[in-house]
């Protein structure tokens, strides 16, 4: 029983990031939530008391999702530069799958109340904490430079996300985009014998 109301939360929750990404926060309404995942309107109720809570379980969701990602990068024996070029690799496949992006709360966010721009700066800090911490391994181990790890982790996510309105308009290939942060990212904290790896 418990499995199936899993089961029917990611239903849910799946079918509103569709609708939230495509349609933004307020032409998103619970009936349309209930129509794209095939369940009536109360089961929605059940499961989330308004569409602010929805909303707010769906960013924690897409969030935890990236944060389990980079973990899984970190986890494999690879060689650090190679986890570095993963990690991004995962985030601009993450942002070229979804085009209609978190990109639409950041435009819109005076539109949406105080608790739910809360949440959303809580989840952005816990992954802005995830990757300052696989950065600190870096300066441990002499790869990175001996820099700020939090204003590393800044600019890593502030270029990820500036790479953002290219992917969506399909100006370039992501593979182009993942070769240029890696080199741009290498370049600019990497101490001068690890930027190739030696």
């Amino acid at each position: 029983m418990q499995v199936k109301g899993v089961k029917t939360r990611d239903l849910i929750l799946q079918a509103a990031k569709g609708l939230f990404f495509e349609r933004g926060f307020h032409e998103t309404s619970m009936s349309l939530i209930a129509d794209e995942s095939g369940l009536g309107k109360g089961t929605l109720y059940w499961h989330f008391n308004s569409k602010e809570e929805l909303f707010n379980e769906m960013l924690k969701h897409e969030v935890e999702n990236v944060i389990k990602r980079i973990r899984a990068n970190i986890n494999q024996q690879l060689p650090y530069q190679q986890i570095l070029k993963g990690i991004i690799e995962e985030s601009v496949e993450k942002m070229r799958e979804n085009k209609k992006d978190l990109q639409f709360f950041l435009d819109h966010q005076e539109f949406i109340n105080q608790e739910t721009r809360h949440n959303f700066f809580q989840l952005y800090l816990s992954l802005h904490k995830e990757i300052q911490e696989f950065l600190e391994i870096g300066i441990k181990k002499g790869i990175l430079r001996d820099e700020s790890s939090d204003l590393m982790a800044g600019a890593m996510l502030g270029l990820l996300q500036g790479m953002n309105p290219l992917l969506k308009i399909g100006q370039v290939e992501k593979s182009a985009v993942v070769e240029f942060l890696y080199r741009f990212l290498a370049a600019g904290i990497m101490t001068d014998q690890k930027r190739e790896g030696r």
